[in-house]
């Protein structure tokens, strides 16, 4: 889950008044400003945050956001990055209830490559069985789509590519691990990488998956790389 379009809701009470704040539909509050005047007259403020045994007066300026999950709980998504940028961050939550998670992808530019030459894969695995995927050819994961099966309760996947002319990929590794089974995911490609592949194993106990990503560096094509340096790409 990312969050997005956040905002003060400027002061919502005033020095010695009371103060009643609801959060906006579908959004969550993110951050607290408060000041207080030593020369109010002082009243009580319930925060917990403000720490102190006697009375305080404090104005408070409070930061909401909106979030947002590209699917819902047993639901399809497909999803693509912005022409000429790269999955940049992947969120999930998963729920012991629906036995499903939800998802959120963040997309950046890498410097100045250009990504075209982009296509579909089919999906890439069954039911209950891993995910080991990676964009052949030099190519960077800019998409992913996906459904979900009540009876199996597990997900199908497949990816969406695109290749960098003139750019190859090098210094390839997989983050390890970046969740728990039933646990959070949240997970940011490192600065200079972009992200080349996904691998995740499900558990029939658990009804859920880990996840462990390959990300790479990318760097304009050389004729030769370095000694024992794979350069991957055309």
């Amino acid at each position: 889950m990312c969050l997005y379009n956040c905002f003060y809701s400027a002061w919502v009470n005033s020095y010695d008044g009371d103060l009643d704040f609801t959060v906006p539909a579908g959004h969550v509050m993110r951050g607290m400003i408060s000041i207080h005047d030593n020369g109010a007259d002082s009243v009580e403020v319930p925060i917990e945050s403000l720490v102190s045994n006697s009375p305080i007066t404090a104005l408070l300026h409070l930061l909401v956001c909106v979030y947002s999950w590209v699917n819902d709980y047993d639901h399809p998504f497909t999803f693509t990055c912005p022409q000429h940028q790269s999955i940049q961050r992947v969120v999930s939550h998963h729920d012991n209830h629906k036995e499903d998670r939800v998802f959120d992808f963040t997309c950046s530019n890498y410097e100045d490559s250009k990504f075209d030459s982009c296509y579909w894969t089919e999906y890439v695995n069954d039911f209950d069985q891993p995910v080991i995927f990676q964009c052949p050819h030099g190519g960077v994961l800019n998409g992913v789509s996906s459904y979900h099966d009540n009876h199996r309760e597990d997900r199908r996947f497949r990816f969406y590519c695109c290749e960098s002319p003139g750019n190859c990929l090098f210094n390839c590794y997989y983050s390890g691990l970046v969740n728990q089974y039933d646990g959070d995911l949240d997970y940011t490609v490192p600065d200079g990488h972009v992200m080349r592949g996904w691998t995740s194993v499900h558990d029939n106990h658990h009804e859920d998956r880990v996840f462990d990503f390959d990300v790479c560096r990318m760097q304009q094509c050389l004729e030769t790389g370095n000694p024992g340096e794979t350069v991957i790409g055309k």
